[in-house]
């Protein structure tokens, strides 16, 4: 089960006619998908291509089914909320960071910084996990975005400066 473009939910074919008690055998998924009774979003043709079938387009007795087998496929799609690691750090420097008019960053502000520091946090994680990675398959490649991963370090973002290039005069 995967999504389709950014909305539709997909399942397999091997979801559809695998296993010991499968959903569908596979001459029924034969004769409907000759017949046009479901909606094929990725036909399994080429090496390692497999097909996608829309679970909205199923006839009604293989959703029961396939709900019966998986579940419910909206509950178990459903993207998780808070997978961003907490930044109590960041969140604390800007509680108490002091504006040069003497005020505080106003709360809104504060939370949209510290989501940032957290983004930047979890792609530098990424990045430290990927280098990890290559020494231990002996990768020699260097890491992608190698050198725009630098330009986000922290040594080079405390150092930076807005860019005054790309103003127009």
């Amino acid at each position: 089960m995967e999504y389709f473009g950014n909305h539709i939910i997909a399942v397999t074919v091997a979801e559809l006619t695998g296993g010991d008690d499968p959903v569908m055998s596979r001459s029924n998924y034969r004769n409907m998908q000759q017949r046009g009774r479901f909606n094929i979003l990725r036909p399994g043709k080429g090496s390692g291509s497999y097909a996608l079938i829309e679970y909205e387009s199923l006839p009604s007795r293989f959703k029961a089914r396939f709900v019966e087998r998986f579940g419910k496929p909206e509950e178990i799609m459903k993207p998780e909320q808070n997978v961003l690691p907490q930044d109590l750090k960041a969140q604390q420097y800007f509680h108490d960071h002091i504006l040069e008019s003497g005020e505080h960053i106003p709360e809104p502000k504060q939370e949209e910084y510290t989501v940032n520091a957290r983004v930047l946090n979890t792609l530098l994680d990424m990045r430290d996990t990927q280098k990890a990675m290559h020494r231990a398959c002996n990768n020699n490649t260097p890491v992608i975005p190698g050198t725009a991963m630098r330009a986000w370090s922290p040594e080079s973002l405390a150092t930076a400066t807005p860019s005054r290039s790309r103003r127009r005069v």
